[in-house]
């Protein structure tokens, strides 16, 4: 599965749970622009772990 769908399942499921989710913290892996794009349809912010 990608990264994006990973990203746009899990926030579906955030949303669904926490109806005001405004910021998401993604692993160093989930560093592409599918997730990010993903996570930010979903209208939340993001940022990633740089290792």
């Amino acid at each position: 599965m990608a990264k994006g769908d990973i990203v746009d399942e899990l926030m579906e499921t955030a949303n669904c749970l926490l109806h005001d989710l405004v910021i998401v913290m993604m692993d160093a892996e989930f560093d592409s622009g599918a997730a990010k794009n993903s996570a930010e349809r979903h209208g939340t912010h993001h940022f990633n772990k740089k290792s």
